[in-house]
Parts: C-alpha cells; structure tokens; sequence
C-alpha cells in the first residue's frame, strides 16, 4: 500500500512533464520529460529491488551491504547515468546552448570509465562479503552527485543572464532557483529524518514545485502573448513531427547557411560520410529531394505563428 503513493507521484510528474512537451513543442521540455523519466524509474526501482531479491533468495540481513553494492552497481548507477546525461542536455538547452558530439564522447567516456573503476573495486582483491572500501566509495558518489547536480542548477542560474528576453531570462532563473532549493532542502533534511520511508517519498515529491512553476510560466506566457519560448515556431514544430535529431539540426542550419558537405563535417567533428547519412536520414524525413528543396523548406517554416495552440 505504501508504494501506491510514490506511483502516484511518479505518474503525475511524468504526466505534466509529457503535457507540457506536447502542448508547447520545446526541445528542452523533450529533454525534461527524458530526465524525469529515468529519475523516476530510478526510485521507483532500487527500493523495492532490495526486499524483493532478499525475499525469493531467502538473504539475512548481513548480506544488506552486498546487495545495497549490487543494486548500486547494475540498477542505480546505469539509471542515474541516464537521468544525469538528460538533465545535462536539459539545463543546456533551457539557456539555448546546444551539445555536441564532444559534450557526448566526454560525458559517456566519463561515466564508464566511473562504472569500471566501481566494478574493479566490487570485483577486485576484497572478499565477497567484507569491503571495507566499498562503504566510502558509495558515500563519496553520494556526495559527488549532489555537487553534480547543485552546480547544473547554479549553472543555469548564471547562464540565464544570456537570454535577451526579460521575462524568459526571469523565468527561467526562477525555474532554477526553485529547482535549487528543493533538492537542497530534500537533501538537508529529508536525510536527517530517522524514517526511511518519509525520505523515500520525499525523493518524489521535492521534483513537483518547479514542475508546477514550469508548467505555470509556459500557460502564463501563452496568455499574454509574450514572444518567448512557449510560442512554439513552425520550424520548431516541423521538426519535433518529422522526428529530427539534434545534431541533423545543426546539419540542415549548415545546409542553408549554403555550407557543402565537407564544411559540414569540419565544423562538426564528423566524418564526410556521417554528413551523408544525415543528408539522406534529413531528405527522407522532411520529404524533399534536394539542398535547395530543403532550404526553400526550412526559410519557409521559420516565421512564428501567431496564434500557437
């Protein structure tokens, strides 16, 4: 009965994460949604995963440590890899700053590199059921996933100050603000609480105020007409329906910037023959046949519509 409240909770976030992808077609908000989701399934998940294995194993207590290691290691880090990397592309996007293939080499060469070094020490010299190191090793990930994620949220907080317009910069760095505080009181004092099940439900709850302030800026800007980003443009829309990839994004700007193939891929860090294959995966999907069909294309669509709905 217990989990029936943090199923709830899951599912009300995920549900206006996704409302507000599909009423105001935003890259960030598809990324946002992304980042709920694996957030979500990660707490969703480790909790019970613990007393379900113990229960079908028959485990005592004493084998806790290793499991909480186990779990740790095939459940919670992968999950928060994910969670992490779209919170990343998430906050980027937010302050309209665009990742490319070098944010993605590092961010996964990174993180398995992390991955194998906990594995090497699970693994490694220690007796399965005595690890002194493990203990410190999980803590110091706590810790340093907290750093991780309070400075994505200062970082948005400072790169706010590049949008030109005043009420998107203003919401935004009070969308950051709230986001801040929440996980920071979560983590001060949700963990402080000798009731495990109180901080369990907590880890759902503190994600919901900057959701609602989220969700309230988008329809309070659709309202008064601000020319911001809850005014989706046809291009915008254009390219969330023919389901087009970031990076074949930045491919089709080069393309009407008149860039040849070659260009493209210098500027990129691609190869000439991924450029081609961006090309066609782009033909295929807008429809068209040619660069110059795809630049009458684009130059077309990128007038805002008036009246978004």
């Amino acid at each position: 009965m217990f989990y029936f409240f943090p199923i709830l909770i899951s599912a009300i976030s995920l549900w206006m994460a996704h409302d507000l992808r599909r009423r105001y077609p935003q890259r960030y908000l598809s990324f946002h949604f992304y980042y709920l989701l694996f957030f979500q399934i990660n707490n969703l998940v480790v909790r019970p995963v613990h007393a379900l294995i113990m229960n079908m194993l028959g485990l005592d207590s004493s084998m806790l440590p290793t499991l909480n290691v186990l779990v740790l290691i095939f459940i919670a880090f992968p999950l928060f890899t994910l969670a992490l990397y779209w919170l990343m592309r998430f906050a980027a996007a937010l302050v309209d700053i665009a990742l490319g293939s070098r944010f993605n080499r590092w961010f996964w060469l990174i993180q398995v590199g992390l991955y194998l070094l906990i594995i090497t020490l699970f693994f490694g010299s220690w007796s399965l059921y005595h690890r002194p190191i493990l203990p410190l090793v999980m803590d110091v990930l706590d810790v340093l996933s907290i750093f991780v994620l309070t400075s994505i949220h200062l970082w948005v907080i400072v790169k706010s100050s590049r949008i030109e317009a005043p009420r998107q910069r203003l919401g935004i760095r009070r969308f950051a603000i709230i986001y801040l505080v929440c996980f920071l009181l979560f983590n001060l004092f949700g963990f402080s609480l000798e009731m495990p099940r109180i901080t369990f439900l907590l880890g759902f709850i503190y994600v919901l105020p900057p959701l609602f302030y989220l969700r309230h800026h988008h329809h309070q800007s659709l309202r008064q007409g601000a020319p911001i980003e809850a005014k989706a443009t046809i291009l915008q829309e254009l390219f969330l329906r023919s389901s087009i990839t970031e990076r074949e994004e930045q491919v089709i700007e080069r393309v009407v910037a008149g860039k040849s193939n070659a260009q493209i891929a210098d500027e990129l860090f691609i190869s000439l023959p991924t450029v081609k294959n961006h090309m066609g995966s782009i033909f295929r999907k807008l429809e068209v046949g040619s660069r110059m069909q795809l630049a009458h294309l684009i130059r077309n669509s990128s007038t805002t519509r008036d009246n978004p709905s």
